[in-house]
């Protein structure tokens, strides 16, 4: 089920974006200090807080397993910026 992300799923919204960010860019930076100890789950959760509003998930047996960013720009154009999942065979995919 996709549904509109609420406060509460902010944390697993987080641990996806984290997880989707070290499995895309650690090898691409090979910066172990910023994957592991700047890129944090509680300080990606607070960041997303300014753009629930425009989060989406998609829920299986009670668990978020992916999230969508849907926004519209200043031209009222309608973009999917993130589609995240959280397993490791489709991690990430970006559309525009």
């Amino acid at each position: 089920m996709i549904r509109k992300a609420e406060e509460s799923d902010l944390s697993r919204i987080a641990e996806i974006s984290v997880f989707v960010k070290r499995m895309n860019y650690r090898d691409i930076f090979n910066d172990d200090e910023f994957s592991f100890n700047t890129l944090r789950v509680v300080d990606t959760a607070l960041s997303r807080r300014e753009f629930l509003d425009e989060l989406w998930v998609y829920e299986e047996d009670n668990i978020v397993k992916a999230f969508l960013h849907i926004y519209e720009t200043l031209f009222n154009v309608t973009f999917l910026s993130l589609l995240h999942f959280a397993n490791e065979e489709s991690y990430m995919y970006s559309m525009f």
